[in-house]
């Protein structure tokens, strides 16, 4: 460490980030802000009561009416 590296070590060199006793975290990276938004519809889908095929399918109750 230098003379003006006041103990931040090797990740506050050159960032312009500093000062006695300040501790530089990961936390401090900000996420890019932008204002897009996601299209929200009121799309409905169909709701049909079409019957898919189940050929395999076979009923625990033979005699069922």
């Amino acid at each position: 460490m230098g003379t003006g590296d006041w103990g931040l070590g090797i990740r506050g060199k050159g960032k312009g980030e500093g000062g006695k006793g300040e501790q530089i975290t990961d936390t401090k990276r900000q996420l890019p802000i932008t204002n897009h938004q996601l299209p929200i519809t009121n799309y409905q889908l169909p709701i049909t009561n079409y019957q898919l095929p189940m050929p395999n399918a076979q009923c625990p109750m033979p005699n069922a009416p």
